[in-house]
């Protein structure tokens, strides 16, 4: 619903998703697309990037609590500002908290 704070706080941020990555297939990443012609690879090239890079994705990746461990920059007291981890983390919980 309209009214529901996470909708509001989302909403800005996927308001217009659907048609970018319309206009996206349409343009960018379409046979003979711009994404073609700009990718040293080119079109097949990126085609099979895409398709390895699918076949190996896992949404754990997406837990950034996870990702800064596994890459060995979660300490803050060894690399301290380090934006990425300590915002990503201050938003990840303050959404866990409320969707728990």
């Amino acid at each position: 619903p309209d009214a529901h704070p996470l909708y509001k706080l989302l909403r800005p941020h996927y308001r217009y998703t659907m048609a970018i990555n319309s206009a996206a297939r349409g343009t960018l990443i379409n046979k003979g697309g711009i994404i073609d012609h700009a990718f040293a690879i080119g079109g097949d090239g990126k085609d099979i990037l895409f398709q390895r890079t699918a076949t190996k994705y896992r949404v754990q990746w997406t837990n950034i609590k996870e990702n800064v461990k596994e890459r060995g920059v979660d300490d803050p007291n060894l690399l301290p500002g380090y934006r990425y981890r300590d915002d990503g983390i201050r938003v990840w919980n303050t959404i866990e908290s409320y969707v728990s």
